[in-house]
């Protein structure tokens, strides 16, 4: 279990130990971090890592599989439902700004909104925020 000791003299639940390390891929000392995860649902999530690669779980982080792997900084990664997703690059490099997946994450292709996009979460399958040199609003029917 991680967490943090809190000090709470109304004896109130410590939520930080309710936090558990998953078997993801351990992200290389060198990169030190990953930059985003997001679910879609309890079992269905994706991570990105700053040297490059995409990894999708179908079971609540319990096994990770690579799905995407280039050249790139990725920065975040949002979905608005099981297929449809965008994962942000914070460099830019050679114009690769933004992907999206229409498949959940079988296939990348770089996508042509935003620019600098370090940040997309959604509230629903039809409504999602993005940041980056400005912010972003995603709105489906």
């Amino acid at each position: 279990m991680v967490g943090c000791e809190v000090e709470n003299n109304d004896n109130d639940i410590n939520y930080d130990s309710n936090w558990e390390t998953l078997p993801a891929p351990v992200a290389p000392d060198t990169m030190i971090k990953h930059d985003d995860v997001f679910f879609v649902n309890e079992q269905k999530g994706w991570l990105v890592t700053r040297n490059g690669q995409i990894y999708n779980t179908i079971d609540g982080g319990e096994s990770w599989g690579l799905q995407f792997e280039d050249d790139i900084y990725w920065r975040c990664v949002g979905f608005a439902d099981e297929l449809h997703g965008w994962a942000g690059n914070k460099l830019g490099d050679d114009g690769k700004l933004l992907y999206q997946t229409n498949d959940g994450g079988e296939s990348w292709t770089e996508s042509s909104f935003g620019w600098h996009v370090n940040r997309i979460r959604f509230l629903s399958g039809q409504l999602g925020y993005a940041s980056g040199q400005t912010v972003y609003k995603y709105f489906s029917d």
